[in-house]
């Protein structure tokens, strides 16, 4: 079965990477982020997909991330398949 990574960040962290990301790919409300992760859980699933939660932080994710100017949810999900090999 194949399986994917889907990135949780904390509610504590949620503003911090609000500040560095595309904001139209990440709601204001925390609640409606977890939402959104809830429903590509979801949505794996039901296609035979199994969706692993990987909880990153944002000085991880900073460090990994670098120099760019704004992440996306796919940057995102990429750190999260690099902290999760890197376990």
């Amino acid at each position: 079965m194949a399986a994917i990574y889907i990135p949780v960040i904390s509610e504590k962290e949620y503003p911090l990477f609000r500040s560095i990301v595309v904001t139209p790919q990440f709601p204001t409300d925390y609640s409606a982020f977890i939402k959104l992760v809830d429903k590509e859980i979801k949505e794996a699933t039901n296609v035979g997909i199994s969706a692993l939660k990987m909880n990153i932080d944002f000085a991880g994710f900073k460090e990994w991330f670098g120099t760019r100017r704004y992440a996306t949810y796919s940057d995102l999900v990429d750190y999260a398949v690099a902290a999760a090999k890197s376990k």
